[in-house]
């Protein structure tokens, strides 16, 4: 991630923010916008991902470094220290070999270079984890930043969308930079129906919320009830003892009516 945003606290427009980042941005009241840094939130989450970058550039500066000049030399401390002093002990127990006859030159020859080479790819694969964690720690918190943000909008439910949301999310390095974007389920790239551009984390949760699978994970904005009105209680009838002269021969009436029917 070569953005830094300290150098980018106010701008004139967020086509100079990675996609990603212009969720921190608000407008600043003249046609620019600003950095929310006010927000708690904001400012965390930017601290965290500056962070983040800072420790995996900085690894991968250290791994590029280690290809080219660096080579563990612990698995041949006891020829020596440096390549200086291994040449040497090397040197020297080859001549021991050849006064002996050159007896099993050739094979310590060749155990001296598998292991220098076992050394290095040692050596290299552990600086490449490394990479990967940072890579993957700040993987998460770009997409965690925008996401709860835009599932938050959309009265999701965080801790449930968050594991939909992020499979549906993929980072790529491109020139130095790390960029996520939304794939679909072949992890090919998808794009905005609307813009044309690259589908964001916001419009995957908009859609999300559309959608009848996912949809259950989100508050419903219909209003509450069934807009019917509340039906009215049924009046207790009076016991036999209480009923009017007229009222017992209705009930009588009815009474015969039902006993015919």
């Amino acid at each position: 991630m070569k953005f830094n945003f300290a150098d980018n606290q106010e701008i004139e427009s967020l086509d100079t923010v990675p996609e990603n980042f212009r969720v921190f941005y608000g407008e600043n009241g003249s046609g620019g916008h600003r950095l929310r840094s006010d927000d708690p939130v904001v400012s965390a989450a930017v601290a965290t991902i500056s962070g983040l970058a800072n420790s995996l550039n900085a690894a991968r500066s250290d791994a590029d470094k280690a290809k080219r000049t660096q080579v563990d030399l612990s698995p041949l401390s006891e020829y020596g220290e440096n390549p200086e002093s291994i040449l040497e002990a090397f040197k020297a127990r080859l001549a021991e070999q050849a006064k002996a006859g050159g007896k099993d030159a050739a094979g310590e020859l060749q155990r001296l270079r598998e292991e220098m080479t076992k050394a290095n790819q040692t050596a290299l694969a552990e600086r490449e984890s490394a990479i990967q964690g940072l890579r993957d720690q700040l993987f998460t918190q770009m997409v965690d930043s925008e996401a709860v943000r835009a599932i938050s909008e959309q009265r999701g439910i965080s801790e449930l969308l968050m594991p939909f949301v992020r499979q549906q999310v993929n980072a790529v390095d491109e020139d130095g930079q790390l960029r996520v974007y939304v794939v679909d389920e072949n992890g090919d790239r998808r794009y905005s129906g609307t813009s044309g551009n690259p589908m964001s984390i916001s419009e995957l949760v908009t859609e999300m919320k559309g959608n009848a699978k996912y949809g259950r994970l989100f508050d419903s904005e219909a209003p509450r009830g069934t807009g019917m009105a509340p039906s009215q209680p049924r009046r207790a009838q009076p016991p036999a003892a209480e009923l009017s002269s007229v009222q017992k021969i209705q009930a009588g009436l009815t009474a015969q009516r039902l006993g015919r029917g």
